[in-house]
């Protein structure tokens, strides 16, 4: 069954239709409300039922219906909550849209879970004004958030008004930085400028996540802008939760040493069963019982690094290059000839 406001309902379908849904129905929010509100008795579920069915299409193709558990999604908050010690004071922001697993599940489902405070606002108030971020950061006392490293560049560009503002940022001790690749020069940028504002030094937690693992599936520790040098091109996206596991493997599928770049490939209780009405990618990416997430990336003291996709690697004349290594060259050198 789908929740949905009644001007949605037709696109909906269309999408149903599409994905050969069985035995699906959408209902309206308006209908909803007309229903009595006195309910007999309460489905039962069993923890392998389907909790969500979340359309993804990674970073290229068709759109693909990711089946994911109330043991998944419950497996993927336990574990980050007992990983990074949360409790029920915290505060949680989200400003991305909720169909994606970061909001829905990380900073939402998880909020729950805490019975903590959690705030939601528009994705369009923060692209509009980022600085409206840091403005709810300090209004809600927020302690934890998430954006893709687009987010903290768009912060970075606001330095000269950050020059003759105050915020105390000093709530905020996990703010994520996922979802895509996670930029070094970016995030020591970002962590020198809003060092006065009095944010945390290891407060930039980068992680990795994908909606096949409800999100989150390794934390970092966090980094100090110290430690995000020009030697280092890839940060520590940090170790799995409990209950998970990665590893780096060949294209036999043999596990690498550490620091051997590699395909990653992830396990665990919060990794999705998979793909809905779709047994041809179901074998393609499930070996052995190990999901294959598409990336490449080397295991360091148990710790992941993200060197790029599989997909996205270009070959010049026998040297490998990672399509964000480029994108980040060249975005470099525009912003420089702009100013």
């Amino acid at each position: 069954m789908i929740l949905s406001d009644s001007e949605l309902i037709t696109e909906i379908e269309k999408l149903g239709t599409y994905s050969h849904l069985e035995g699906w129905q959408v209902i309206s929010v308006n209908e909803l409300r007309k229903a009595p509100s006195k309910i007999e008795q309460l489905p039962i579920l069993d923890p392998q039922d389907a909790a969500l069915l979340l359309f993804t299409s990674g970073s290229t193709g068709m759109p693909k219906g990711v089946i994911l558990t109330h043991h998944n999604i419950l497996s993927m908050t336990a574990g980050t909550v007992a990983m990074n010690h949360f409790t029920q004071q915290e505060v949680t922001l989200n400003w991305m849209p909720l169909d994606h697993v970061g909001a829905i599940v990380f900073l939402g489902i998880m909020a729950v879970d805490l019975a903590c405070d959690q705030i939601h606002v528009p994705m369009e108030l923060v692209l509009r004004q980022p600085l409206q971020w840091l403005e709810l950061i300090q209004k809600h006392q927020v302690s934890i958030s998430w954006s893709p490293n687009f987010a903290f560049s768009l912060i970075n560009q606001q330095a000269e008004e950050l020059k003759h503002v105050s915020y105390n940022l000093s709530s905020m001790k996990f703010l994520v930085n996922a979802g895509e690749q996670v930029s070094v020069k970016t995030i020591r940028l970002f962590l020198e400028i809003l060092e006065k504002h009095q944010l945390q030094e290891r407060a930039i937690k980068p992680a990795f996540g994908m909606t096949e693992s409800c999100s989150g599936i390794t934390w970092s520790a966090g980094l100090s802008k110290n430690e995000l040098t020009e030697e280092n091109s890839f940060v520590s996206l940090g170790k799995p939760i409990p209950g998970a596991t990665i590893r780096i493997v060949d294209q036999e599928n043999n596990p690498l040493p550490e620091r051997e770049i590699g395909r990653l490939q992830i396990q665990g209780n919060s990794v999705t069963k998979g793909y809905y009405n779709n047994n041809e990618l179901n074998q393609e990416v499930f070996q052995e019982g190990w999901f294959t997430t598409g990336d490449l990336g080397y295991l360091s003291k148990g710790e992941l690094f993200i060197t790029g996709r599989e997909k996205q690697e270009i070959i010049i004349n026998g040297v490998n290059y990672f399509a964000h290594e480029l994108e980040t060259t060249i975005g470099s050198s525009l912003l420089g000839m702009v100013r």
